[in-house]
């Protein structure tokens, strides 16, 4: 099984921070909206969200490093993908450190609300450590062709994730392997 997927797939949206939005194009992955990158034929999706406290209460938000791209309402997301009924894979990663139980308990209640998607990662990014195994998906191999991590990125590449995708993508496309294989700005 080969699957085509986007890395940091809601970093689209806008930052809620203005100052934080003149460097948005060192977090941006992605240009295409959700509803696009499902009408592109994207069949996995990275998810990176953390916990944060206001009120007294407790909000879900997007995030991709110290970019904060606001409240999340990842529901309507899952529901979408699991009416689709098309094999649709999501990877949910811990962005930032806090609330690892809060984490796991949504990882546990996805499985079970969207028994049409195949969950996998269940990650805290900091550390990469496993709070949550998916029922076995843990062996699905991922691959990610993003600038930050490729050996074969110009130094600025690193930093620019469009400049790399704009670079590479073609030919990474050409390479790919079994599993998912995650891509910026596809």
């Amino acid at each position: 099984m080969i699957i085509i997927g986007t890395h940091n797939s809601l970093s689209y949206l806008t930052p809620t921070s203005k100052i934080l939005r003149l460097f948005n194009f060192i977090s941006k992955c992605q240009s295409k909206t959700f509803e696009e990158q499902i009408e592109s034929g994207i069949l996995c999706f990275d998810f990176r969200i953390y916990y944060e406290e206001a009120d007294d209460k407790l909000y879900q938000r997007y995030a991709h490093g110290s970019m904060d791209y606001g409240l999340s309402d990842i529901t309507l997301q899952l529901y979408k993908l699991n009416s689709l009924n098309n094999g649709s894979i999501v990877r949910l990663i811990l962005e930032r450190d806090g609330y690892e139980d809060t984490f796991t308990s949504f990882c546990k209640s996805c499985e079970e609300t969207y028994p049409n998607i195949t969950f996998i990662g269940g990650y805290r990014k900091s550390d990469w450590k496993n709070l949550h195994n998916f029922k076995g998906n843990d062996t699905i191999p991922v691959t990610q062709y993003c600038g930050s991590m490729a050996e074969d990125a110009r130094w600025y590449e690193k930093f620019i994730p469009y400049l790399y995708a704009k670079r590479m993508n073609k030919k990474n496309l050409q390479n790919l392997k079994k599993g998912v294989n995650l891509f910026d700005f596809i």
